[in-house]
């Protein structure tokens, strides 16, 4: 009787996973639904409340998946730096990204001050690389809130979400193959340009453009964490459905900043 290999059992526990997908794609339009509907709140106070709200599940999730000795500390760490950066964001000169680089200088030391006076020393560098990589990633989606604060802002904040949201739900949806990916982008750019539209005060084509960076961002992510995590829980479900949405944010917003700026 031939033993099942190690990819092959991989494989049938990958296949006798329950499907989460569901929880996980309603997950991506709610948050979806918050961020966009905070951008037409007057100000960037909203959009800075909705990203945190995002940034939270980003955090929980990916502190969850990064089995590092620090994972708690980092998750604080990077939560703080979030929170700091919208709050820096919401309340800076409009359209500037410049109040970034403190935070993410500050959360840098901090990471290192936390794996410095741990107990148990093996494992600092992967350990550290991880806990760096998640403030950088929870703290990105921030440009959203930079995003809201240009001209046009309420209806390119609005376009990038949903594009991201989309693109993201048909990824996770779709069965996997090539063509789902590019077909997500696609949908997720024309419903960015259609959201736009009716939005008011940006350009469908504008919001084309801005809705494919984030489109991109955000199916490349949502395929790699469906065939990356497969197991179930809270957190698996939180990073699944936070992470390509805040991908997609951040590679809009970036994109918003150099149009609309």
């Amino acid at each position: 009787m031939s033993v099942p290999t190690t990819a092959a059992r991989d494989q049938i526990d990958r296949v006798a996973l329950p499907p989460v997908v569901a929880p996980v794609a309603a997950l991506v339009v709610a948050l979806a639904l918050v961020v966009a509907l905070a951008a037409h709140l007057p100000g960037r106070g909203g959009v800075a409340v909705a990203v945190g709200l995002l940034q939270v599940a980003v955090v929980a999730g990916l502190a969850g998946a990064v089995h590092a000795p620090t994972a708690l500390r980092a998750a604080v760490v990077a939560g703080g730096a979030s929170l700091a950066a919208d709050v820096l964001l919401a309340t800076g000169p409009v359209g500037s990204l410049r109040r970034l680089a403190p935070v993410a200088g500050v959360a840098f030391v901090a990471a290192v001050a936390a794996e410095v006076t741990r107990r148990d020393r093996p494992g600092t560098t992967p350990s550290l690389t991880a806990s760096v990589a998640l403030v950088l990633v929870a703290v990105d989606p921030s440009a959203a809130v930079v995003l809201r604060g240009l001209s046009s802002g309420a209806a390119a904040v609005t376009a990038v979400t949903v594009a991201a949201g989309v693109a993201a739900v048909v990824v996770l949806l779709a069965p996997p193959a090539g063509s789902a990916l590019a077909a997500a982008v696609g949908l997720g750019a024309v419903a960015g340009a259609l959201a736009a539209g009716a939005a008011a005060g940006l350009e469908v084509a504008d919001g084309a453009v801005l809705g494919l960076p984030a489109a991109a961002g955000a199916a490349v992510v949502a395929a790699a964490l469906r065939s990356g995590l497969p197991a179930a829980g809270f957190r698996a479900w939180a990073a699944l459905g936070a992470l390509p949405l805040a991908a997609g944010l951040t590679g809009g917003a970036l994109v918003g900043r150099l149009v609309l700026g």
